[in-house]
């Protein structure tokens, strides 16, 4: 295994459908949110968080902890980690794939600085950046926060409101493409209405042949019919229209404007 890559994108961007896809490739090990990359990068910054510190972090939720190292040992063992955390991350899928033909592995990364951390720990990653319209990745984590059960399993993210999706929206896509290195853009609309050719040119920028069974995937949509909050993905695109209240569909064109100028998604304003 030599090559990594990763799927960077908001929540309801389309990265569970790609990454469907792409799953489906006989050379590819590539796990759901796995978030692994994310812990390492977690530990790293941890260790280097002396005891007389805290560090506010964000997992699920935001955390405040307090550090665990003494100082004349914290900025060594933070050091040693995140020399050796490569390694692992490699391990990690080595032993998840344990499969000698599989050349290619990763993950989806819904934390930007997990992907800028594991660019600077493996130059050669290859990335993925999947972006939707905002106001339609909104109205789709609408419908997706009010089905039975998701508030109570997730009450951190069930309490995001229109106002901090728009923000972290902007900020990524900002920010990955300001700093992501060998990164293709993806739109999410161009994967829903030329799959086909979309997903060829994913798989050149990640120098992986095409393959029967990724063209099986790419017709098949039943694997993630249970995360799907519209039955028919064409109708997906522009649903914001019948579903977003006037007022959420003007904050999210305000906050987000420059991103949505620069990916070529129109606002209602002009």
């Amino acid at each position: 295994m030599h090559q990594p890559f990763f799927i960077v994108g908001t929540a309801r961007c389309g990265s569970s459908r790609l990454w469907q896809i792409l799953d489906a490739h006989p050379r590819v090990c590539i796990t759901n949110e796995a978030r692994v990359v994310d812990a390492l990068y977690f530990f790293a910054r941890y260790a280097g968080t002396t005891k007389s510190e805290r560090l506010r972090c964000i997992l699920d939720e935001e955390t405040d902890l307090r550090g665990i190292v003494p100082a004349e040992h914290s900025a060594s063992f933070a050091d040693l980690l995140r020399r050796h955390a490569p390694r692992m991350l490699e391990d990690f899928y080595a032993r998840l794939a344990d499969d000698p033909t599989i050349t290619h592995w990763g993950d989806k990364l819904p934390d930007p600085e997990a992907a800028h951390a594991v660019q600077t720990a493996l130059p050669h990653t290859r990335f993925v950046v999947l972006v939707r319209d905002p106001r339609d990745a909104w109205a789709s984590w609408r419908r997706y926060r009010d089905r039975p059960g998701v508030a109570a399993d997730f009450p951190a993210a069930a309490a995001i409101d229109v106002g901090s999706f728009a923000h972290n929206w902007a900020n990524l896509y900002a920010s990955a493409t300001s700093y992501l290195q060998h990164a293709l853009a993806v739109r999410y609309e161009d994967l829903v209405s030329s799959a086909a050719d979309t997903v060829a040119a994913v798989l050149r920028h990640l120098e992986l042949p095409g393959d029967p069974a990724v063209d099986r995937a790419v017709q098949d949509r039943g694997r993630l019919s249970g995360h799907a909050t519209i039955t028919r993905a064409d109708q997906t695109i522009g649903s914001f229209e019948s579903t977003l209240p006037e007022d959420e569909i003007r904050t999210i064109e305000e906050i987000c404007a420059h991103g949505m100028q620069t990916w070529g998604y129109g606002t209602q304003s002009g």
